[in-house]
């Protein structure tokens, strides 16, 4: 089940869980910045030609979540017709939906903060020496964000670097899991 912001709820996950969840953050993000509803819940329309993205999974119901259609801009139900999806087995991770689509983890300067915005993530390939899944931690209950600001470039299904990511938000409350990314195209 659905609820505002974006939120799910699986049957038998107290309503009092799946509020908690909306009063974490997941209010108001189904509105642009401007506060008018979006064509997809779960997107916001970023200055800049950027998107937030909200991806949600239930790994009782299965271990792939929602994906996210670097052409299309949109979110998928699952990993059909997406260039990455929500993974959640013992790792919670962005999970390439073929092997040529792939996450190239970016970190900023020595001694520099966390990435703050989607458009700080280095562009340049050259130190992308391995390209896998994003990895956001293990699936161990948690309602603040852990993993905020991991910078990737990704890949589409041609292989072709194609956008920035940017990790916002997270958590994992019992079954349901969320991920909130910034994504903006190269």
């Amino acid at each position: 089940m659905r609820y505002p912001g974006g939120v799910s709820r699986s049957p038998g996950v107290p309503l009092a869980v799946a509020l908690l969840a909306v009063a974490l953050g997941a209010c108001g993000e189904d509105r642009s910045p401007a506060g008018e509803p979006t064509a997809q819940p779960g997107v916001v329309d970023l200055p800049g030609g950027g998107k937030r993205v909200k991806l949600i999974g239930d790994y009782v119901a299965s271990i792939k979540g929602e994906g996210w259609n670097l052409a299309t801009g949109l979110i998928t139900p699952g990993p059909d017709d997406s260039d990455f999806h929500l993974s959640m087995t013992m790792v919670v991770m962005l999970f390439p939906t073929t092997a040529m689509n792939d996450f190239c983890f970016k970190q900023p300067a020595a001694g520099a903060a966390a990435f703050a915005r989607v458009e700080d993530v280095p562009a340049d390939e050259a130190d992308c020496a391995s390209w896998t899944s994003a990895s956001l931690g293990g699936t161990f209950e948690h309602s603040e964000t852990m993993w905020a600001g991991q910078g990737y470039l990704v890949r589409d299904r041609a292989g072709v670097t194609a956008a920035k990511l940017l990790t916002v938000a997270d958590y994992v409350i019992g079954p349901d899991v969320g991920i909130t990314f910034d994504i903006i195209a190269l």
